[in-house]
């Protein structure tokens, strides 16, 4: 009777009670192929405070690796957890697929929205007034969080007109000033959960206003008038200028004379005496959507005296300067003098 074969380079596959046997073939290495169709795997809307695991896929051979970008920070893994914070409305992401072996890379982007449950609103059915109370209230927060506040950025100081309860839950101004204009912001922190509020931005004025420079000026002299207002934030500025008089007509015209505008200086040398001049600051705060107005009458009086300032010497239709008479008399003796000795 014959051995047994030994079956180390075959393949036995018994199929309908036949069996067949099959030399092992070494199979050709395939190209390395992708990364194709990238795609993020995840929900269009996030909440603030909250996981959620985004999963990148592409088609590779093979086996691609993978990266993600998100708010400047880097990760690798097919699958990345994020916990937004809040401070965005929208998060976004990017994957890069790449094939270990062809070194060929491909990248997909998603926009992810972010749904934030906490804010700094005003108390209910409150006006906001100078010098008056007023509540901010962190609105959405977990009763067992710890909270702080934020004012444009910075952790909050407390000045001498807040107030903060003991689970810093309200914010309460008892006098509001112009210096508590600005953006509040709450954050609430529980174990790694940190969520940034949407902001409140308290405004404050225009209240103030006024134009600071002298009730006359002289016709030839410059003089400079300044518009200024407490604001926050930052109001514009702008100016209307009226001709005196009580008719109607007059009014609106630009001021007589050199006018030049820097901000919110003003630079006037007015060229008519006896006239007058009236200068309206307009100070908008569009945060708040308040303007006000301040106006003021400047009187143009005749030049307290001569002008002392040297002025450019005249010259003669040849383009030569012209001398005055004085100084043409005593050229002309010294020249006399000169040739009377020469003789």
């Amino acid at each position: 009777m014959r051995s047994p074969v030994t079956l180390s380079a075959w393949i036995v596959l018994a199929l309908t009670g036949t069996s067949l046997v099959f030399p092992l073939m070494d199979a050709a290495p395939s190209s390395p192929t992708g990364p194709l169709s990238v795609t993020i795997i995840g929900p269009e809307t996030v909440t603030a405070g909250e996981d959620v695991n985004f999963t990148c896929s592409a088609d590779c051979s093979p086996s691609c690796t993978y990266t993600w970008m998100l708010e400047g920070q880097t990760a690798d893994g097919k699958v990345a957890t994020v916990t937004p914070s809040g401070a965005a409305k929208s998060l976004e992401m990017e994957c890069t697929a790449l094939n270990p072996e062809s070194g060929k890379s491909l990248k997909m982007a998603k926009t992810v929205q972010v749904n934030n449950p906490l804010s700094v609103q005003p108390k209910p059915n409150t006006l906001q007034s100078f010098k008056k109370p007023f509540l901010l209230i962190c609105v959405g927060a977990d009763p067992t969080a710890t909270i702080e506040w934020y004012k444009d950025g910075h952790l909050l100081t407390i000045d001498t007109q807040m107030t903060l309860p003991a689970d810093n839950s309200t914010l309460k101004f008892n006098s509001l000033l112009p210096s508590h204009g600005g953006l509040y912001q709450c954050i609430s922190e529980k174990g790694s959960s940190r969520i940034i509020s949407v902001g409140y931005m308290l405004t404050s004025g225009p209240w103030s206003v006024k134009i600071t420079g002298p009730k006359m000026a002289a016709a030839g002299e410059r003089t400079d008038f300044t518009c200024s207002a407490d604001c926050s934030p930052s109001c514009t500025h702008g100016e209307v200028f009226k001709n005196g008089g009580d008719d109607p007509s007059e009014q609106g015209g630009f001021p007589s004379g050199s006018y030049s505008q820097r901000q919110t200086v003003i630079r006037w040398t007015p060229d008519q005496p006896d006239t007058t001049q009236v200068f309206t600051c307009v100070v908008e705060n569009t945060a708040a959507r308040r303007s006000a107005t301040y106006s003021k009458t400047v009187k143009v009086i005749k030049p307290s005296g001569p002008d002392l300032q040297p002025s450019p010497h005249p010259k003669d239709k040849s383009g030569s300067m012209a001398l005055k008479p004085r100084t043409a008399l005593c050229l002309a003796f010294s020249v006399g003098l000169l040739v009377h000795r020469a003789l």
